[in-house]
C-alpha cells in the first residue's frame, strides 16, 4: 500500500491562463497527488515546467479539445452523458478544495470563477 504523499503538486495551465493551481494530498483513496505520482512512475515522465505533463507515446500533447473529446467518449453510454465535459473536472476540483477547507476566494481564483453563487 502506498502511503499518502506529504507534498502538494502544482498544475499550470499555460495555454489557457498561465495560472497555477495547488493540489494538496487528500489522504483519501482518490488523492490527486498520489494519482499523479503513480502516473509519473508508470510513464517514467520527466517533469519540466516548459512541457505539458500529459502526452501521447508519439510525443504529441493532450489538448483541452482532446481531453474533452475523451471525456465525452468514455461517458457516452452513461445516463445523462451529455451533461459532462472537461468543465466537470473544474467543478470536482472546487468540491475537493472546499472539502480541504480552502477559502472561497482561493477556490474562485483557481477555478477562474467570478460568481459567488
Amino acid at each position: 500500500m502506498l502511503t499518502p504523499p506529504s507534498r502538494s503538486i502544482y498544475v499550470t495551465a499555460k495555454p489557457v491562463s498561465n495560472q497555477s493551481v495547488t493540489l494538496p494530498p487528500t489522504h483519501h483513496s482518490v488523492c490527486p497527488v498520489r494519482a499523479f505520482m503513480n502516473f509519473r512512475h508508470q510513464r517514467e515522465v520527466l517533469i519540466s515546467p516548459e512541457l505539458p505533463v500529459f502526452q501521447f507515446n508519439d510525443g504529441t500533447f493532450l489538448t483541452h479539445s482532446l481531453f474533452n473529446q475523451a471525456v465525452k467518449t468514455l461517458l457516452k453510454h452513461e445516463p445523462h452523458f451529455h451533461r459532462y465535459s472537461s468543465h466537470s473536472f473544474r467543478i470536482g476540483g472546487a468540491t475537493a478544495a472546499a472539502d480541504q477547507n480552502t477559502s472561497e476566494t482561493h477556490i474562485q481564483q483557481a477555478g477562474r470563477w467570478k460568481s459567488s453563487a
